[in-house]
Order: structure tokens, then C-alpha cells, then sequence
């Protein structure tokens, strides 16, 4: 709920609704 509504604007129950898809994906992230 808190990943749908703080971080993608969403409602916070979208991830209950059949229509959404979700999408997993890590990144590495270089800096000096």
C-alpha cells in the first residue's frame, strides 16, 4: 500500500485491482 501511494502516486489499494501489473527491477549504482 505504501509503495503504491508514497512512491508511484497511486492509490494505495492499487495493487488489489486485477489490471495492475507490477515490475520488480534492482539497479547497482556507481559514484566516487
Amino acid at each position: 500500500s505504501t509503495l503504491c501511494w508514497m512512491k508511484a502516486g497511486l492509490p494505495a489499494d492499487a495493487w488489489r485491482r486485477p489490471d495492475t501489473q507490477l515490475y520488480v527491477f534492482e539497479a547497482e549504482v556507481f559514484g566516487e
